[in-house]
């Protein structure tokens, strides 16, 4: 196997474990899927026999390893039952392995198509229910200085398969997050068409990307269809740039007045666009309580 090659004469690993490598402490149990930067597998850990997720990054295809390994130490140190936990790296000459938390409940995207394709989208409660534990996750990253900057329905993945009641829903993929502390503003232009927005693609932005992102994941749960749509790029970034969105009555006419509401103060210009707190405090929230 590839791995027990690169393992064979290496007993590296960043969390300072010098005894123990990678095939030391896991056993590899099957492939999770393959994404363009890395490769994903299920393993065992041979002494709890728990069950855990390992991403493998090639070191040629990050492109700032120092960064890579400030972003690293600190999500080693995130604790926040919405956002995914990263429990140990280990490094070999060619490659990085981070142990995660294995997530068996699918992506919220997966959810959502689903729901789209029986014409069964969620209702506010079930949205807000959502909505809730994204916030609170995004809150806590900007209170710790990390702006996300690629949130979507695909880093959203459910901990436990089956229903959503009592199932956490955990943020991944902060390939692209960055540090506030250290860049005021952003400018480099990163993120996913129908959830990037307006001033990240005029190239100068700040942690309220994330918000925005999160508003347009909450139009599509209430209809089935992002706010800003468009038959390539190119249309869906000019609608960003101009807000141009509305709420058909098909689609919307059994939405409460203050999920739309929030939806404004989301999907706003930057100035005007709420805080990740300001968001957790709007009044459609109330309706958990009822």
């Amino acid at each position: 196997m590839e791995i027990e090659k690169e393992y064979s004469n290496n007993k590296n690993n960043i969390k300072s474990l010098p005894n123990l490598t990678l095939l030391d402490r896991y056993e590899f149990s099957k492939n999770l899927g393959e994404g363009r930067y890395a490769i994903v597998f299920q393993v065992l850990h041979k002494k709890t026999n728990y069950l855990y997720a390992c991403k493998k990054l090639s070191k040629k295809d990050v492109n700032n390893l120092i960064r890579f390994r400030r972003e690293i130490d600190f999500l080693l140190k995130i604790d926040h039952p919405n956002i995914i936990k990263l429990y140990e790296v280990f490094e070999s000459p060619n490659s990085l392995y981070l142990i995660m938390e294995d997530c068996f409940g699918g992506s919220l995207f997966d959810r959502i198509s689903k729901r789209r394709d029986s014409n069964n989208m969620y209702t506010d409660k079930e949205a807000s229910k959502i909505i809730l534990q994204i916030m609170s996750a995004i809150e806590y990253c900007h209170n710790q200085g990390i702006a996300h900057r690629d949130l979507k329905p695909e880093n959203l993945l459910y901990l436990k398969a089956g229903p959503e009641e009592n199932n956490p829903l955990k943020i991944i993929d902060f390939g692209l997050s960055n540090n506030l502390k250290k860049a005021k503003q952003f400018n480099s232009i990163v993120g996913t068409a129908y959830y990037i927005s307006p001033e990240t693609l005029q190239g100068k932005y700040s942690e309220k990307c994330d918000i925005l992102s999160a508003g347009v994941i909450l139009y599509i749960l209430l209809s089935g269809e992002p706010p800003f749509n468009g038959p390539d790029d190119s249309a869906i970034y000019n609608k960003i740039l101009q807000f141009n969105f509305c709420y058909p009555v098909t689609k919307w006419k059994k939405i409460s007045k203050e999920a739309k509401d929030l939806l404004s103060k989301m999907l706003a210009p930057e100035p005007q666009r709420f805080t990740a707190n300001q968001v957790i405090m709007h009044p459609w929230f109330n309706i958990l309580r009822i």
